[in-house]
């Protein structure tokens, strides 16, 4: 897997480097640019299968500029590697567009190779980063909306279209109002740090639900009854905080 760097900061570009050559065995050639010219050059010639691009490169220019000079669909796997503040963060993750902390942490950083590796085109990137950009744009204005990548699609669902999610390992289900359930590869407790703001509630370990589509509580068998005729588990070590919360 050839790899492409793109950071203004020389420190973070060799430590990239070195992660990369000590920990990540799939990837077989590196290059480093430090600006768009240089960037924009590399990404024609040397056709990278996954670029890490710096945000914030020199002087006001960012990443998204580097992006915009380029063709859809990218080529490429795409993951964004930024200092950005907790607005900014809220929006990578409402976009489902892959992106790492600075500094970067070798474990995550192995596994956005891995990742890579597995899905090296990506025909939705330009939507999702579009998405990305409407949302820090206007943080608290913005619609909301959430990006959800499965094997195969990028669905853009509003918050009010999800019924609840269920875990199933590694991995969340996404029942809505008007697509089949859709399944992607994060885990349950990473979408309620997005939908927990949004009003969802968490019932059990395995459930997070809209409490918009509860109908009613089951005394009986400690179960919330949706609008959709659904039935969700509520855990006894949830029962009391969710109670209070929809009891008005």
């Amino acid at each position: 897997m050839k790899v492409l760097i793109i950071d203004n900061e020389r420190p973070m570009r060799e430590a990239m480097h070195q992660l990369l050559l000590a920990f990540c065995p799939e990837v077989t050639e590196i290059e480093m640019a430090t600006d768009i010219p240089g960037g924009t050059a590399l990404i024609r010639h040397f056709q990278p299968d996954l670029l890490f691009l710096d945000v914030e490169l020199d002087n006001g220019v960012t990443g998204f500029d580097l992006l915009r000079q380029l063709s859809a669909p990218f080529h490429f796997a795409l993951v964004f590697v930024t200092a950005y503040d907790k607005y900014a963060m809220e929006a990578f993750r409402f976009s489902a567009v892959d992106f790492l902390l600075k500094p970067v942490d070798p474990e995550l950083l192995v596994q956005s190779v891995q990742k890579a590796a597995q899905n090296r085109r990506n025909q939705h990137l330009a939507s999702q980063i579009d998405f990305l950009l409407e949302r820090m744009a206007a943080p608290q204005e913005a619609p909301k909306r959430i990006a959800l990548k499965d094997a195969e699609h990028i669905y853009f669902l509003r918050s009010n279209e999800i019924r609840y999610c269920e875990a199933d390992g590694v991995y969340t289900k996404f029942v809505t109002e008007n697509t089949k359930p859709i399944v992607v590869s994060k885990n349950l407790k990473e979408y309620e740090q997005i939908l927990e703001p949004l009003g969802f509630i968490r019932t059990h370990n395995s459930f997070l639900v809209n409490p918009a589509k509860i109908a009613r509580y089951d005394k009986n068998t400690d179960t919330l009854l949706l609008d959709s005729g659904e039935q969700v588990p509520l855990s006894q070590r949830k029962k009391e905080q969710v109670l209070k919360l929809l009891v008005v």
